[in-house]
Order: C-alpha cells, then structure tokens, then sequence
C-alpha cells in the first residue's frame, strides 16, 4: 500500500471544482468524493501522477493538489493540508470584473464631486 495515498474517511458528494494546470484555463471537474486531504475527480484532462494543479473548490481560496492516481476516467488528488470540508461544499462564488472607465470609474470614490 502506498502511503502518499489518503485513507481519511471519505464523502460521496457531487460538487464542481475549478482545475488549473500549468497554466491553462481553468477547467471544470467534478468532484465524486472527497475528504479533507485528498479528494476523487472526474479525469477529463488525462492527469498524469505526480502533477501538480491548482483547485478552486467552493468557498476555500485556491490552494495546489497532487494527483496520486489517473485511471479509467477518475484521478485521485492528494491535499498537502487539511480542506475545511464545510467550505468546500458551499456554492463557488462568481467574481464580477470591476468596470474602471468612463462615469463609473468614481462611482465607489467617498470623495467624488456630486451634482
């Protein structure tokens, strides 16, 4: 048995993730079960073992996991600290581009002059 491989107590769950690797556009995955070091995704990237990516799972701020395992369409990630399972189950919020030009570029501004 390998011991890079977590053994915490796992939950079967149904979330999204974003994955990123080595720079690419982050791509959704489905996350199948997960624990709070290591966590099964749908493998629709071809992960090799050893890889290291960045997931953005839920409510926990980006953070890099490995893959232990890739095969017939799932891969295994291990988390190299524990994952507040409470966050990562809560909806992935959406960050809205902040809008810098013409009238709106003061609207926030405490200080603008009004008319």
């Amino acid at each position: 048995m390998d011991a890079s491989i977590d053994r915490s107590r796992r939950a079967s769950v149904i979330l999204y993730a974003l994955v990123e690797r080595g720079g690419e556009e982050p791509v959704d995955c489905r996350v199948r079960n997960l624990s709070i070091r290591g966590a099964c995704i749908d493998d629709n990237l071809c992960f090799v073992v050893g890889e290291c990516v960045i997931l953005t799972m839920g409510a926990v701020p980006p953070f890099t996991a490995t893959v232990v395992w890739a095969e017939h369409d799932y891969a295994g990630l291990s988390f190299p600290r524990e994952v507040d399972l409470a966050a990562a189950r809560q909806p992935r919020g959406r960050v809205l581009p902040t809008v810098k030009a013409g009238w709106t570029a003061s609207m926030d501004d405490p200080y603008r002059r009004r008319t």
